[in-house]
């Protein structure tokens, strides 16, 4: 267990499209050699203004046999996200970091990370704010039989893909990801899979971090540093009272949460003039 605190996400209630989907979330879509934009069903989950969360599973090419799949490559890949009128802008992803030890048969370790090729406009979202608040540690898989189900509220008929946010009391805990698809006796090629895999992050902290800590040094070392570490959403916000869902749940948010700054020293980054190290301070809220 370490002691940097987890992602913490609130909901982004009903939005009129296609689909449902929280602030926090993308779309990844896979892209054809022409650059066209083919494919929509796996989610990720804003880290960071150029950082996406989401399944391994995810970046694994179209093939009726598991020894015949490998990963996508960054160029073939895009993630849509909402911007402030809600339409969908279009980001291209420029390189892709792989949970080391992701295995491509059982698929354990279905975790990996998106860098996308330029920053996500989270400034420009008026419903959205900055905050770090303490990890969390589930016993129970929300996709357990008699296991309360933590996942955002949606409706009837509504698809979970792979990479989607699992909340639980606005902490983003987990993902639902693909689990082992069973054969077919008959033939070589498998059955239809449907997500059914919980994958918890809080072993992966130190992982996600990690890369979460050098995409800030490299965005402060090209001067393009923003306010973008994980954030929640402002339930105040006009957009969120102008499509908010009347029967929606929401969950609390944490009843403590941290109030004090965080400071860590950043090793490579000095003062050119003075040769001292420079800091960087978290303010959590």
């Amino acid at each position: 267990m370490i002691s940097l605190a987890l992602i913490i996400l609130c909901f982004f209630p009903f939005v009129q499209n296609e689909y449902f989907r929280p602030s926090y979330q993308v779309l990844v879509r896979k892209r054809n050699s022409l650059g066209d934009l083919i494919d929509g069903h796996c989610y990720g989950n804003v880290i960071q203004s150029r950082l996406v969360l989401t399944s391994a599973s995810c970046l694994l090419s179209d093939s009726d046999f598991v020894n015949g799949r490998e990963l996508l490559k960054a160029d073939e890949l895009a993630v849509s996200f909402k911007g402030e009128d809600l339409i969908e802008l279009i980001y291209l992803v420029g390189g892709i970091d792989i949970y080391p030890q992701f295995n491509f048969s059982s698929l354990d370790n279905d975790i990996a990370i998106l860098r996308l090729s330029t920053q996500l406009p989270l400034s420009e979202r008026s419903d959205i704010e900055w905050v770090l608040v303490a990890d969390y540690d589930f016993t129970d898989s929300p996709l357990e039989a008699g296991v309360e189900s933590y996942i955002w509220k949606i409706s009837d008929g509504e698809n979970i893909y792979p990479g989607y946010g699992v909340i639980h009391e606005s902490n983003l805990v987990g993902i639902i990801s693909y689990g082992l698809p069973s054969k077919n006796k008959r033939e070589s090629n498998l059955e239809v899979r449907r997500p059914n895999r919980f994958t918890q992050l809080n072993p992966y902290l130190s992982w996600i971090y990690t890369i979460i800590q050098n995409a800030e040094i490299a965005d402060i070392q090209n001067n393009n540093y923003s306010a973008s570490l994980p954030y929640r959403q402002r339930k105040i916000a006009e957009i969120v009272e102008e499509f908010v869902e009347p029967d929606a749940v929401y969950f609390p948010d944490p009843a403590n949460p941290i109030k004090d700054d965080i400071e860590t020293e950043v090793e490579d980054l000095t003062d050119s003039e003075t040769g001292k190290k420079m800091k960087t301070t978290v303010h959590t809220f």
